[in-house]
Order: structure tokens, then sequence, then C-alpha cells
């Protein structure tokens, strides 16, 4: 029984996890072009993930970051520019732009706004 009853637990987090996603895409489908002031996430090979205020979380894909060619280095968890030195790091204050939203995948995408 106690088995049965955790694993029913755990689906229920994930379907609650999976509706909180779905409802935040669609929220974010009516504000694409907007600009916000976000939290660095999550930092990954592919780029950085962005939350905003409102605890919506997007990815500004590492091909989209401006200005210069950017490495992800795992053991320091930061995505740093070769020739410019610009570092993201976790925690980190940027500004983004909505530009794309998957309801079908719930994934947020953002460009990162230079300064």
């Amino acid at each position: 029984m106690a088995k049965r009853s955790s694993k029913a637990e755990r689906r229920a987090d994930e379907a609650e996890r999976e509706v909180e996603k779905l409802k935040k895409a669609k929220y974010m489908e009516n504000h694409i072009g907007e600009i916000y002031e976000g939290t660095v996430s999550g930092v990954t090979s592919f780029g950085i993930y962005v939350e905003l205020e409102n605890t919506v979380e997007g990815l500004v894909h590492i091909s989209k970051i401006p200005g210069d060619y950017f490495e992800y280095d795992e053991k320091h968890l930061v995505i740093y520019g070769i020739h410019s030195g610009l570092k993201y790091t976790l925690g980190q204050t940027v500004k983004v732009k909505a530009t794309a939203v998957d309801t079908h995948l719930k994934t947020i995408d953002f460009d990162l706004i230079m300064d």
C-alpha cells in the first residue's frame, strides 16, 4: 500500500508540474515581444534558463546570445564569451524578450537583450 501510495503521489506531482508549465506557456502566448527582467535560473551546454518575477521560466539558446561566440563551462556552471569575456551564471539579472512559445512542448523561448 505504501509503495502504491508513493507512486500515485509522484504521478500527481508530475501532473501538477506539467499543468503549471502549460498554463505559463499559454499565458506567455499573449506576451510575445515583451521585454522582461529576470534571473538566470539554470545554465546548460545549450543555453541559459531565465526565470521572471511571475515564475515563468524560458530558455535563451546559446546560439542566440549576441555579441560573441559563447561556450559552456560545466565545472563553474557558466556560459562565457570567447572574445568579450562576458559571462552568464546562476543568479545573474538579465533582460530578455519573449520570442516564441510552444504550448505542445510547454516551452518558452527568450532572446537576451543587451543594454
